[in-house]
């Protein structure tokens, strides 16, 4: 991505994203076999892969019925706000429960 200096007129780059390309690394040319692989290996220390979507996706729309919606991510700090605010209360749910004992 580009920003033009409005001053000078100069054109500067102010973060450039690589990605990796398929094409390039076998291993990862299909990356749903490449989830499962890498599933397959954490699952000796009790991780598990996660929801196959897409394939979720592909069967629904074949069957012509409504596919999953999509998932919306959120920002790491929204998600420890929720966090934080679900520990406080279970911590004064707790407490309460401790004083009525």
């Amino acid at each position: 991505m580009t920003r033009t200096d409005k001053k000078t007129g100069e054109k500067k780059v102010i973060a450039t994203r690589q990605m990796l390309q398929p094409s390039k690394f076998d291993v990862i040319e299909d990356y749903e076999h490449a989830q499962d692989s890498v599933g397959e290996w954490f699952s000796e220390i009790g991780l598990d892969r996660g929801e196959r979507r897409k394939e979720a996706y592909r069967e629904a729309v074949a069957k012509g019925e409504t596919p999953p919606p999509k998932r919306i991510h959120s920002k790491t700090r929204d998600w420890r706000r929720k966090k934080d605010l679900e520990l406080t209360k279970r911590e004064r749910d707790l407490e309460t429960r401790s004083a009525a004992v």
